[in-house]
């Protein structure tokens, strides 16, 4: 494992060449993908102050649990584009592997979009990866 779990910060950007990465760590999957979706919308917020006043629910089933993270960060970014919120908040439960339940709370976009950060096309299959034995996940997004 590259550091001790207790050590590391939940997530951190990784360089790519046009598009935008993490690694999004965590003890378990439920904590990957809460990470996950902290490291998405740490991109799209950029310094944007956020409170925590809407909450959304859903449910997603996929076949793995690499097709369940990319699911359920395209929802959250879906959410995020057609109802103008950020999320800062993320409760997930993984039910065998595939299945996904998740409440998750955010704000609007503010006045300022000066604060924004990067807009989030897409979440891509590209390089991404779960390994469950050292506790991370790889996603890059489509900028």
């Amino acid at each position: 494992m590259d550091r001790d779990p207790q050590e590391r910060a939940p997530f951190e950007e990784l360089e790519h060449t046009a598009d935008v990465g993490i690694k999004a760590y965590g003890a378990d999957l439920e904590e990957i993908f809460r990470n996950a979706a902290r490291g998405m919308f740490e991109i799209i917020r950029g310094e944007m102050e956020v409170e925590a006043e809407t909450e959304r629910s859903f449910e997603l089933e996929e076949k793995g649990p690499e097709a369940l993270l990319v699911a359920f960060l395209s929802e959250l970014n879906y959410l995020s584009e057609t109802e103008g919120l950020i999320f800062t908040d993320f409760q997930v439960a993984i039910r065998r592997e595939r299945r996904l339940e998740a409440v998750c709370r955010g704000g609007p976009f503010g006045e300022d979009r000066s604060k924004v950060g990067i807009e989030i096309k897409a979440v891509t299959w590209h390089q991404l990866e779960i390994d469950r034995e050292e506790g991370w996940a790889r996603v890059i997004f489509d900028v």
